[in-house]
């Protein structure tokens, strides 16, 4: 029998991304590729005097098309449409487009009002002293991290209600504005839409 101990087995150590970051690093590599490739196209299609992909209203409708943007550079786009008006998005897009528009517009200051108020609360909830398995991964940023009864909990609250009343404001003005569109649709009319469209009445089971 030989005197010599037994060698141990080499210590590998595995280096694994959290949820988080790998969860960020994805949706910010998909997010370069989209803007690579809408860049290219966009360039592509300055060149040829061709919008067939992302304007053609200017080949179907000239008439409720604008002309195409002219702005340079990789974020031009974005100042040239961010400085087109209100009444001139409605008579371009038409009254379905407009509203769509501005749904998507109440959805980003809803998640800009988030986005400020995150820069409170996570890391309110990273310095939280609550421990366990429920804390673990994407919950180290969330009011589990929190402990019962801590004072920190009433920052959440009072967030929560500023966020909600924010909201409840938003979505007031925007069903105003949906109203004043609307009678004005019905009072005035549309270009491409013929009038009768807008006193006609459909009646179901009749007998």
């Amino acid at each position: 029998m030989s005197d010599e101990a037994p060698t141990s087995a080499p210590t590998v150590t595995v280096t694994t991304w959290s949820p988080v970051t790998a969860t960020l690093v994805v949706a910010a590599l998909q997010g370069i590729v989209f803007l690579a490739f809408f860049l290219w196209k966009r360039g592509k299609d300055q060149r040829a005097n061709s919008y067939e992909l992302f304007e053609p209203r200017q080949f179907t409708r000239s008439h409720r098309s604008p002309p195409p943007f002219d702005g340079r550079g990789c974020f031009g786009w974005f100042t040239a449409a961010y400085a087109v008006s209100q009444e001139d998005c409605l008579n371009f897009a038409g009254l379905d487009a407009y509203m769509f528009l501005r749904f998507l517009r109440l959805g980003t200051r809803m998640a800009f009002v988030g986005t400020c108020m995150s820069l409170v609360l996570l890391p309110l909830y990273a310095t939280g002293e609550a421990t366990g398995l429920e804390t673990e991964q994407f919950n180290l940023l969330t009011m589990a991290r929190l402990e019962q009864a801590s004072m920190r909990l009433w920052v959440p609250t009072v967030l929560w209600w500023i966020f909600i009343l924010i909201i409840l404001k938003e979505l007031w003005q925007e069903w105003q504005a949906y109203g004043e569109h609307r009678y004005r649709y019905l009072a005035k009319g549309d270009v491409d839409t013929p009038p009768e469209y807008r006193y006609a009445v459909r009646v179901e089971n009749v007998p």
